[in-house]
């Protein structure tokens, strides 16, 4: 299951970066998340290691989630795994193009790996909500950073 999702901001990648990256401005714009918590590393470089708690079906799931690329204001790339998910790992990318008059292309890809054959027979059915969600999001993050 793979999801792209490209989406102009009206504001600098120094203006929009800190909306992908602290955790308190994350949970206004990702619905369901509730706390991320570093493991180990300083958060800021490849190797880190945080544990995120996301609400789902009204209780929290918790998350691995392992820093693979981490430019400021230009690439943030991760891991994601476990929960309710065994088996599965969740490659999520930003990318953060500058534009002309201080705006910002972002380019949010999600790309799902697992060698269950459920979760490949489930994946169209996954693939179509996660594009809906991530389009809600990128809605939602939007309208924040471009308010201030």
């Amino acid at each position: 299951m793979n999801v792209a999702f490209p989406v102009d901001i009206a504001v600098a990648p120094a203006m929009l970066w800190p909306w992908i990256v602290e955790p308190e401005r994350m949970k206004q714009w990702m619905r369901g998340l509730e706390s991320v918590e570093l493991v180990s590393g300083d958060g800021k470089s490849a190797g880190s290691r945080s544990r995120m708690v996301i609400k789902e079906g009204g209780r929290p799931a918790s998350y691995d989630v392992e820093l693979t690329e981490y430019e400021p204001e230009r690439r943030l790339a991760l891991v994601i795994r476990g929960a309710r998910m065994k088996g599965v790992e969740i490659d999520c990318r930003y990318e953060l193009v500058p534009q002309a008059g201080a705006r910002t292309r972002l380019d949010y890809s999600c790309c799902c790996r697992t060698d269950r054959t459920l979760w490949k027979l489930m994946g169209f059915l996954f693939g179509w909500l996660a594009k809906l969600q991530a389009k809600g999001f990128m809605r939602t993050l939007k309208r924040l950073a471009e308010a201030g």
